[in-house]
């Protein structure tokens, strides 16, 4: 059975070039699981205004009072998206900068629209 238009990526997001975060999660791990790395992303992004940048996957994992299996899952799935990175840091360093004093949506705002590495 095929996906109605609209359905697949390739529909979606006619650019040659991914220009957000959200987008290269997207192309590199497909619909369902971009979706699951642009989440861990944000939720790494907003842990980090708090936290620090360089802190590891179980500080992350207890300042969301969450299980640390599920956030190594979660970085297992990053990885496989982002081979050449081991956490997030380096596509949040990228503008726009996340700065300590933003809310909640704006540091989901800004970790989907950064652009991401070459």
């Amino acid at each position: 059975m095929s996906a109605a238009r609209g359905d697949r990526i390739e529909d979606v997001m006619v650019d040659e070039k991914p220009q957000t975060v959200l987008e290269q999660c997207l192309r590199r791990a497909g619909l369902r699981k971009g979706m699951r790395v642009a989440g861990f992303v944000a939720q790494w992004a907003r842990s980090q205004r708090e936290l620090g940048v360089g802190r590891s996957v179980d500080d992350h994992a207890d300042w969301w009072k969450e299980n640390r299996a599920t956030w190594f899952r979660r970085q297992a799935e990053f990885r496989q998206a982002f081979p050449e990175h081991a956490t997030p840091d380096a596509l949040l360093a990228m503008p726009p900068p996340i700065s300590v004093g933003d809310d909640d949506e704006a540091i989901m705002a800004a970790c989907l629209s950064a652009q991401p590495l070459a």
